[in-house]
């Protein structure tokens, strides 16, 4: 069996013979689950343009990345329009920030 509940209620993985198991994703989730996902304050709107939005959201990390840290020790978050958003390039997170959708 490769997954056994204890007495004490631990889940305890055991692999199969041939090396498989299963994935464990209790520990995925913001601050391996332990902590509820905070509420950050959204410092920018990004309402993407028609085509590639990556210069957009650049700009948004950007504001956001310079602004001081809060007590939370977040800086704030950028809030996206829910959907698809063609960007070509990545982007680059040089500080603290978070990102929303509506």
């Amino acid at each position: 069996m490769p997954i056994h509940i204890t007495e004490e209620g631990k889940i305890v993985y055991y692999a199969y013979p041939n090396g498989d198991r299963v994935p464990d994703f209790s520990y995925c989730g913001y601050q391996r689950s332990e902590h509820p996902i905070p509420y950050i304050e959204a410092k920018v709107y990004v309402h993407p343009p028609q085509g590639d939005a990556t210069a957009v959201i650049q700009r948004a990390i950007d504001y956001v990345s310079s602004l001081p840290l809060q007590d939370n020790q977040f800086r704030g978050a950028y809030t996206a329009a829910s959907g698809h958003i063609p960007h070509r390039r990545t982007v680059i997170d040089t500080q603290k920030w978070y990102c929303t959708t509506w």
